[in-house]
């Protein structure tokens, strides 16, 4: 099993921490053995905008299909 971890960065995210967590858990992850990749993704998508993920899955998910 391979996991992708994603997570923005920017206002939200550095304010809840969430970029911070998603390190943590992928690290916790890796300690398992389990293989996890967290990639983050910059200020260019804007927030919870549904087009900023299908962005993302654009990116990542010809690689496990």
């Amino acid at each position: 099993m391979s996991l992708v971890l994603v997570c923005g960065s920017g206002q939200w995210e550095d304010t809840t921490g969430a970029l911070e967590s998603t390190r943590r858990f992928g690290a916790l992850l890796g300690e398992q053995g389990i293989r996890c990749e967290v990639a983050g993704w910059g200020n260019e998508y804007p927030p919870r905008g549904w087009s900023s993920w299908r962005e993302q899955l654009a990116h990542h998910l010809p690689r496990f299909v």
